[in-house]
């Protein structure tokens, strides 16, 4: 029937779009690996004076929420910092103030930008508190943080897209995505199968990174996400 003839249509058409965005993500990683491997940590260089100076006495910082870092003075004139790689944390552990912790929750030196891919409302990846509209053609999301009722802080609950969760000691313990370890992780994104990731070179201060972020996208007209097929269905 014509209904069916269209609703075979726009599956395809949605089938056809979310595997040339795949393929669009893939080829920008390639392309941005082979010709921007220079640009390593350049996002925590821009930061680097800010974030040694509040390491303390040993001086152990996050290069990232798997990377642990030292930050050590310069004997230069110019008495600057250099920040040197000290390890990896393990499966299960994330970096924490320059250690590997069990704590799920992680917020790394520098934030990369939140990047609107589709229009949807998403849980920030780092902060449980925070979340992000991004509304029809925008390319940078409008972040917004949850708010207590006096006493109880909340934390955003991405399935019923509310300031909903109620904070253990008003502090985050869990975040609505694992961090990413390898390129291209996918998954869905805090309990809500309309939302869903993919792990990616992150961009900070519109400059590629080597650091792999979340970006996260929405499935339209109530679809779910299928991390098999990696589209909505």
């Amino acid at each position: 029937s014509p209904s069916t003839m269209k609703r075979q249509c726009l599956s395809t058409t949605s089938h056809k779009m979310m595997s040339f965005q795949f393929k669009t993500i893939v080829a920008i990683v390639v392309y941005v690996t082979i010709t921007t491997y220079s640009l390593n940590h350049q996002a925590l260089a821009v930061n680097v004076t800010a974030v040694c100076e509040q390491a303390g006495v040993l001086g152990f910082v996050c290069q990232t929420c798997l990377v642990t870092a030292r930050c050590q003075r310069n004997t230069t004139a110019d008495g600057g910092w250099t920040i040197t790689t000290t390890g990896t944390c393990p499966a299960g552990k994330v970096c924490n103030a320059g250690r590997c912790v069990g704590d799920a929750a992680c917020t790394p030196t520098t934030t990369p930008d939140f990047l609107c891919a589709t229009t949807g409302m998403f849980p920030d990846p780092y902060d449980c508190k925070m979340y992000h509209f991004c509304p029809p053609g925008a390319n940078v999301s409008t972040p917004a943080t949850c708010g207590t009722d006096g006493v109880q802080q909340y934390g955003y609950n991405p399935v019923t897209t509310f300031c909903s969760n109620k904070l253990a000691n008003n502090k985050c313990t869990s975040v609505p995505i694992p961090i990413c370890r390898n390129l291209f992780d996918t998954g869905i994104v805090g309990g809500n199968p309309s939302l869903y990731y993919f792990c990616s070179n992150a961009i900070t201060n519109g400059q590629l990174t080597d650091e792999l972020y979340p970006y996260q996208y929405a499935c339209e007209f109530g679809r779910k996400y299928n991390t098999a097929s990696l589209d909505c269905k």
